[in-house]
């Protein structure tokens, strides 16, 4: 069983979010009903899942500060190699 399957992203302003969101609409995430249109660009915080490539929200930063996922930066998601790491993850998953 791989451990990196949900990852988290802290926003900080919503050019960051939507910065975020078109990275992963790139990679193959989307928002529920397979949406890849820019939205909640005021959430504090972004999830994405490698099981089912969702994108999800929060506005609540203790929650996101809580919640279990491996958090990540901007910074990082831009990386060619994290971006080639997640890509194998998906295909790695995808054979599970």
């Amino acid at each position: 069983k791989m451990k990196d399957k949900e990852f988290k992203i802290r926003v900080r302003n919503p050019k960051e979010s939507a910065e975020i969101q078109r990275i992963l609409f790139k990679l193959g995430y989307c928002w529920g009903l397979k949406q890849k249109k820019v939205q909640y660009t005021n959430k504090v915080g972004l999830f994405f899942d490698i099981e089912d490539y969702s994108i999800t929200h929060t506005e609540d930063l203790g929650w996101f500060k809580e919640y279990g996922d491996k958090e990540i930066t901007l910074t990082k998601l831009k990386s060619k190699a994290f971006q080639t790491y997640l890509k194998r993850l998906m295909i790695l998953h995808n054979l599970e």
